[in-house]
């Protein structure tokens, strides 16, 4: 059954709620409807016009008048808009903090330390720099190629010979093979950045979820001299490190 969106559920429930009350004469034996009109008069009878039922009313015991039921007022669309709005934030906010509680259970039943998970992280991020320098060779071999195909060209060229158009063919085709091979790289390197930017975060509440605290260092520039450095050996600044698309 698709699920109904809260402008639906409220304009039904509003609709019963009058709809009762108009079909209905007299209340329930014992009960009364007791509401207040435009004038501000208040009103408390066995019967309530259906306008007013829209409006809002109570239902009261006709004894003790004790309030047994508080029926509000119908919503018009800029409220029903706002409702929708809220209740839409409230999902979303539910729905990340599930998400939340999940991942954290996954952190905990995946790694027993801190050093697991560095361990890991410089597990995926190493086997990316294996790639990367895979794919270099690969690029490496390629201008060369090319460089090899141009200086046949300009020989031709300089005998005053037309270049063939199959060495200007794989001129091209090695060009892109080249452009290629370095968006290849580019994107290792990214991955290598969304890794370690996320390993960080999940250190981090690791170590929340876990109650460990990092010793205090001395306040020098943020970090230690040795702190930096094992930083640096362990996830290297990749924002220097994506290739230029080679010029054509």
């Amino acid at each position: 059954m698709r699920k109904q969106t809260l402008r639906q559920t409220l304009n039904m429930a509003g609709a019963a709620a009058a709809l009762s009350v108009t079909m209905i004469t007299p209340v329930n034996a014992g009960n009364l409807y007791r509401w207040t009109d435009a004038n501000g008069q208040r009103h408390m009878e066995s019967i309530i016009p259906a306008d007013q039922a829209k409006l809002g009313y109570e239902v009261v015991d006709d004894r003790t008048f004790r309030v047994l039921k508080t029926v509000g007022r119908a919503l018009n669309d800029e409220e029903l808009a706002a409702a929708e709005k809220a209740q839409a934030i409230e999902a979303q906010q539910e729905l990340e903090q599930q998400r939340a509680e999940r991942h954290d259970r996954t952190l905990l039943a995946t790694y027993m330390s801190v050093d697991d998970m560095q361990m890991a992280r410089n597990g995926q991020l190493g086997t990316l720099e294996l790639m990367i320098e895979s794919t270099r060779r690969t690029r490496e071999r390629l201008k060369t190629n090319l460089d090899d195909l141009i200086g046949s060209a300009a020989a031709f060229e300089r005998d005053g010979k037309p270049v063939p158009k199959s060495t200007e063919n794989d001129i091209a085709n090695i060009r892109q093979q080249i452009e290629l091979q370095t968006e290849i790289i580019n994107e290792n390197r990214e991955k290598q950045r969304l890794i370690a930017a996320q390993f960080d975060d999940d250190i981090s509440r690791f170590k929340t979820l876990k109650g460990i605290v990092d010793p205090e260092t001395p306040v020098d520039n943020g970090v230690s001299d040795a702190a930096a450095n094992a930083a640096a050996e362990v996830r290297p600044d990749l924002s220097s490190n994506i290739d230029p698309l080679p010029a054509q």
